[in-house]
C-alpha cells in the first residue's frame, strides 16, 4: 500500500486559508484602529509635546495683550477700584 502526501499542496492550501481576506479584516482592523487610538492619545494627552507648545504659543501670544488689558484699568466695573 502506498500513500502519496502532497505536502507542498497542504502547505499552499493552509497559507491561502490563512491569508484570506476575511481572516485578516478582523485583525487588519483592530490593530489599525489601535495604532490610530495610539497615535491621537500621544499627541493630544494632558503632557503631549503638541499641547505643551500650544500651551507656550498661547501664553506669549496673550500675555501681552491681558497685560495691556489690565493696565488700562476698563475691566474694573468700579470707579473706586481703577
Amino acid at each position: 500500500m502506498q500513500l502519496d502526501i502532497n505536502i507542498d499542496g497542504i502547505v499552499a492550501d493552509s497559507v491561502v486559508t490563512a491569508l484570506s481576506p476575511e481572516k485578516l479584516q478582523p485583525i487588519i482592523d483592530k490593530n489599525v484602529q489601535s495604532a490610530v487610538t495610539s497615535a491621537i492619545q500621544e499627541q493630544f494627552n494632558w503632557n503631549s509635546p503638541f499641547k505643551k507648545l500650544l500651551e507656550e504659543s498661547l501664553a506669549g501670544a496673550c500675555l501681552p495683550r491681558l497685560r495691556a488689558w489690565a493696565a488700562t484699568g476698563i475691566w474694573c466695573s468700579r470707579p473706586s477700584l481703577r
